[in-house]
């Protein structure tokens, strides 16, 4: 028989935000070397856990200030949701992925949580980070918010 010990839980606190900045006649996703472990020295976008009432976009918006100074000039749900299986804790981890577009010539602030920042093109961006859904949702964000324009309908408030 199969109890609530057999299950395993579905866990979504945290986010995940994609920032591009225009570059040539497309552009450039920003990537995060992380500082802290277990993930020390490891590529990946910006990421935050979502604080108690707060929503997703908010979220999003908030950790991309945080972690690097940025200011969105626009905030999308990119349509997207990371997953793995969590097996230190035996959970479903669901990250839903944001786009956060910021202008050209930003500077970046990085906080205590990462050593190092590049610019990347997309492919280059999938070819940095080692995070499998990161690479995918990077793929979808390419089609979705890189090579046509971004759905209006998938745009979010950071308030």
């Amino acid at each position: 028989m199969f109890g609530p010990e057999s299950r395993i839980p579905i866990r979504s606190t945290a986010v995940a935000c994609a920032v591009l900045r225009p570059a040539g006649d497309g552009y450039e996703v920003l990537v995060l070397k992380r500082t802290l472990p277990p993930l020390d020295g490891v590529w990946s976008l910006v990421t935050g856990h979502v604080d108690e009432g707060e929503t997703g976009a908010r979220a999003a918006g908030r950790e991309v200030v945080e972690e690097t100074g940025l200011q969105p000039t626009a905030l999308y749900s990119a349509n997207f949701c990371d997953q793995w299986y969590n097996a230190h804790v035996n959970v479903i981890e669901l990250v839903p992925v944001f786009v956060a577009y910021v202008d050209a010539g930003a500077d970046v602030d990085l906080n205590h949580e990462h050593s190092d920042l590049r610019w990347l093109a997309v492919d280059d961006a999938i070819a940095r980070i080692p995070f499998h859904g990161h690479k995918t949702a990077l793929e979808h964000i390419r089609h979705t918010f890189i090579e046509n324009a971004p759905p209006v309908w998938l745009k979010v408030s950071a308030e």
